[in-house]
């Protein structure tokens, strides 16, 4: 565990008039590190009181209350100005300031243990946003280590008892969530000493009892973990009358080695997830898909835990298939439905297996501080929690096999659907999922999807300018999606105007850009396009300079003056990634919005003068040929 940085320095150096309080444990007072007495029962509550709300103006009247409770003098106002005179006296006179009916306790957050204490579990807050387990574990272990006992054991004051009584429980609040960071960092062994006195102190807080559980299981001790539960449902029934909550219970049947059914306690009943995401309002098409999906994973031949791969270029739809097919598919998984987006090609961090299996685990019942910290473990327990379930898992968004692997269920009875924009080759070799390459929508689906967006009114008033729209968003779902917003945005503008505006632009890819960048088409491209290699992110851009979309591995080779078996590699890099497709042997096709993409990216990263010698290439590699009639060598050789 990585020791946390103190902002004030391990020992604070007072000055003369420097004054600290400690309120987490007996009241002290520290003037140039010495300890100050305060004086009478009276001015230490009062001090108390205002320490307690350091920083806020506390009232007369509750400064009255702390101090004398229901039994106040003939001029309390008189009374506490009198107490705040003499403190002041001892103080120094600076750090009580006067205010509008009452007094503040004026002093800087570090000259007060419950400062530091709170400052520090902001710190953890702020580390736990960061996913840094290390820097969490450290700075709730240096908030702890500002309490000396139960606060303010020595200053009598019953109104005091519920703010002590509330610090307590806070105290409390941080000791477990350290353990259970501390947990999950693998530190077990280092726990146990530690939670036998949690729990021997606080026999009714279930929590601890679950936390000595889980550190004994991880220990290798099962035995003692299950004495231990059987130990603190005696302290529960006892004291309480009712059983041990959920979490105990669960705990004891993951350590007996079974997942807790209805037939065992109706109460320890593992949770069913149903975490596929709301479906797009609009879906067309892929009847074809669909059919396939259905005779793969809940038809009469379906294999054992069948594993579907959905791949294809960005933007095609596979998600929308993927959410389409498992809403509609549903209710043949009555033990539930896991989703989890892998952001492989995103602009947020790629979720990692752990992350990933952490949240299966969650939506599964399974406690915090039960999650095994190493990826093996809980991949393992995932495992066993699938065991016999009939359930759909979805990884939504996947770069690599190796991110896919772990989650992958062993049940037989469970189902698996991947999306990804790479071809997985490993997932599909090694783990026999059925490959599903998604192309773009035809001609009528298109036009569907437009009807469904914008009405088919207006779709039907202007069909050639539809069909214009259809051609220069390429058939692709989420290009149609862009165009379609946009002439819902304008309903008052005809389709012929946004069909001549996509026209005008067809240099760029302009018309569909967008802030939001999960629609925005470049930043899609781009997240493809940031996973290639170097070489064949050039060859990539080098495609763009092609005046055709349609090429051969040769003429590949040609315009980027690499030899051809080593420009086959890097075409397979393109093709494993959809960035290109071979639609036969050593015949290949670049999207059109990708071949401008591509383009655009040249001009930005290639010189001119290599741009030009590309061309150059390619124009003698198309006069050594004999050119197609209508070909893009046609074309080059007539420039």
């Amino acid at each position: 565990m990585r020791a946390a940085v103190d902002p004030w320095g391990s020992k604070m150096a007072f000055a003369d008039n420097d004054l600290s309080f400690n309120v987490l444990g007996p009241l002290e007072v520290y003037a140039r590190g010495r300890l100050v007495g305060v004086g009478s029962p009276k001015h230490r509550v009062l001090l108390a009181t205002l320490l307690l709300k350091a920083g806020s103006p506390v009232s007369n009247r509750e400064l009255a209350v702390a101090v004398w409770g229901s039994h106040q003098p003939e001029s309390p106002r008189r009374a506490v100005q009198l107490i705040v005179s003499r403190l002041r006296t001892l103080l120094g006179g600076a750090s009580i300031a006067t205010c509008t009916d009452g007094y503040l306790m004026d002093i800087r957050p570090e000259r007060l243990d419950l400062g530091r204490f709170r400052y520090w579990l902001e710190q953890a807050d702020l580390a736990a946003s960061r996913s840094d387990l290390d820097m969490e574990a450290a700075a709730l272990a240096e908030a702890l280590v500002q309490w000396r006992g139960e606060p303010l054991v020595d200053v009598p004051s019953d109104l005091l008892k519920q703010h002590v009584a509330r610090l307590a429980e806070q105290r409390l609040q941080a000791l477990e969530r350290r353990i259970d960071v501390e947990l999950r960092l693998g530190h077990h062994l280092d726990l146990v000493d530690e939670l036998l006195e949690a729990t021997t102190q606080n026999p009714l807080r279930e929590r601890f009892w679950a936390q000595r559980m889980t550190a004994l299981h991880r220990s290798g001790r099962r035995a003692e973990a299950l004495e231990v539960y059987h130990m603190g449902r005696q302290h529960i029934v006892a004291e309480l009358g009712i059983e041990p909550g959920d979490e105990m219970r669960r705990l004891q049947g993951l350590i007996l080695g079974h997942v807790p059914t209805d037939q065992d306690n109706p109460a320890v009943m593992l949770p069913v997830p149903r975490q596929l995401p709301s479906e797009l309002p609009v879906f067309v098409g892929r009847k074809r898909e669909i059919a396939e999906l259905d005779r793969l994973i809940t038809g009469e031949e379906r294999e054992s835990r069948p594993a579907v791969l959905i791949s294809g270029t960005a933007g095609v739809g596979k998600t929308a298939l993927a959410l389409h097919w498992s809403r509609r598919a549903a209710d043949q998984f009555p033990d539930g439905q896991l989703w989890v987006d892998l952001h492989g090609y995103d602009h947020r961090p790629m979720t990692s297996p752990e992350q990933a299996l952490k949240s299966f685990l969650h939506a599964l019942g399974v406690p915090e501080m039960a999650i095994p910290p190493d990826l093996d473990s809980r991949s393992a327990l995932y495992r066993s929690l699938m065991d016999g379930r009939q359930a759909l898992v979805v990884l939504d968004n996947a770069r690599t096999a190796e991110q896919v692997r772990p989650l992958l269920p062993g049940s037989p009875c469970s189902a698996v659907i991947v999306t990804s924009r790479s071809q997985l080759t490993g997932l599909v070799a090694a783990e026999c999922a059925h490959a599903m390459v998604l192309n773009v929508l035809s001609r009528h689906d298109s036009r569907e999807m437009l009807i469904k967006r914008l009405g088919a009114d207006r779709i039907n008033a202007e069909p050639a300018a539809t069909q214009r729209m259809v051609e220069q968003c390429a058939r692709l779902p989420l290009t149609l999606a862009i165009a379609a917003a946009r002439a819902a945005q304008q309903p008052h503008q005809s389709l012929q105007a946004l069909a001549d505006r996509l026209q005008a632009t067809q240099e760029s890819l302009d018309e569909f850009t967008d802030s939001d960048a999960a629609i925005d088409l470049r930043a899609v491209f781009s997240w493809s396009y940031r996973t290639l290699s170097k070489p064949a992110a050039r060859l990539f851009r080098l495609l763009g300079l092609h005046p055709g979309t349609d090429v051969t591995a040769p003429t590949v080779a040609s315009l980027a003056a690499v030899p051809l078996d080593e420009v086959r590699p890097l075409m397979n890099e393109l093709t494993g990634a959809h960035l290109l497709t071979e639609y036969a042997t050593s015949r290949y096709a670049l999207h059109d919005l990708l071949h401008l993409y591509a383009a655009e990216l040249a001009r930005v990263h290639d010189s001119r003068a290599d741009q030009e010698a590309a061309l150059r290439r390619v124009r003698a590699h198309y006069r050594n040929i004999e050119p197609l009639p209508g070909s893009p060598a046609d074309a080059l050789v007539k420039v």
